[in-house]
């Protein structure tokens, strides 16, 4: 036949197949992406990194803050040095306990626990040891716990809790700010001897929690305080493994003040080595020295 090229045009059944494998090729291009982002993500957790003290501005107190978090232009114009190096806030870390940043009208400090009522918008500055002598209620109790509760009703409910605990028996922490529950505070809580006592408030409504730790899991009940309602809970931890280091690199971080004065400093030893500042008695937590664990 004039001006036929001799091939076949392509079939209805050639054609579904070249869109199938290209509808494939694209589905696969996602999983990839996604289980990279994952592994990225997953990477990071429990990652040593440097902490730089950034002295307080106008408008703005005093801030410890990972290189990446530092602007520019404090860390060129005043020259900062990294203080020490400490685990990074992208999960909660088995056996590490939280350090949050509290600011107060005249200062800001680093505290074990979030400020009073700042408690469901504090997020941990970082992660470090608990210092030796701490009982082991401390790592027992702190740690973001997936919670499951049954209501008289029998009808269920699942959140979670981030919970930090301080050597006195004290508990702070927040419900999970992606759920309803984020309009619940953690109004005042203690953990001893495997007890915990928990009060929670709720929009008009207050609750009372009672636990006991046991198998690395938490189960009690809760009740509310007019009987309106009460049940049983139970939660298990979802801490991540925390990275390895020597015992070696691992130093005391201590508060440090002046006379007469507010401001507060953090570090492994004196900002100045000639000047009048005072270390507190017991330190903050426990710190990593400016080593490069992980190259």
């Amino acid at each position: 036949m004039p001006g036929h090229s001799g091939r076949l045009p392509p079939s209805n059944l050639s054609l579904g197949i070249s869109k199938t494998w290209k509808i494939l090729l694209a589905l696969l291009g996602l999983f990839l992406g996604w289980f990279g982002c994952l592994a990225a993500k997953e990477a990071s957790v429990g990652v040593f990194e440097n902490y730089h003290y950034v002295p307080p501005t106008n408008g703005s107190g005093a801030r410890w803050l990972r290189r990446p978090e530092v602007p520019a232009a404090s860390f060129a114009n005043l020259r900062l040095m990294p203080l020490f190096r400490a685990v990074r806030p992208d999960a909660w870390v088995r056996g590490l306990v939280p350090i949050y940043s509290v600011e107060l009208d005249s200062r800001t400090e680093l505290r074990r626990l979030p400020g009073r009522g700042q408690e469901n918008f504090s997020e941990p500055r970082f992660f470090a040891l608990p210092n030796e002598d701490e009982p082991p209620e401390v790592a027992q109790i702190t740690g973001r716990w997936e919670v499951s509760a049954i209501r008289s009703d029998k009808s269920p409910a699942t959140f979670a809790w981030e919970l930090a605990g301080d050597p006195t028996g004290k508990v702070a922490g927040r419900f999970e700010q992606l759920t309803d529950f984020r309009f619940a505070y953690l109004t005042s809580g203690w953990f001893r001897s495997n007890q915990l006592s928990l009060t929670v408030e709720y929009i008009s409504d207050r609750y009372a929690v009672r636990g006991t730790w046991a198998q690395g899991g938490l189960r009690g009940t809760w009740r509310h305080s007019e009987d309106a309602d009460h049940g049983t809970w139970a939660a298990k931890s979802t801490a991540v493994e925390p990275p390895v280091w020597q015992t070696s690199e691992v130093v005391p971080l201590y508060e440090w003040s002046r006379p007469n004065s507010a401001s507060r400093y953090y570090g492994v030893q004196a900002p100045e080595p000639n000047g009048d500042w005072e270390k507190a008695a017991r330190p903050l937590c426990r710190v990593w020295r400016l080593v490069s664990l992980h190259p």
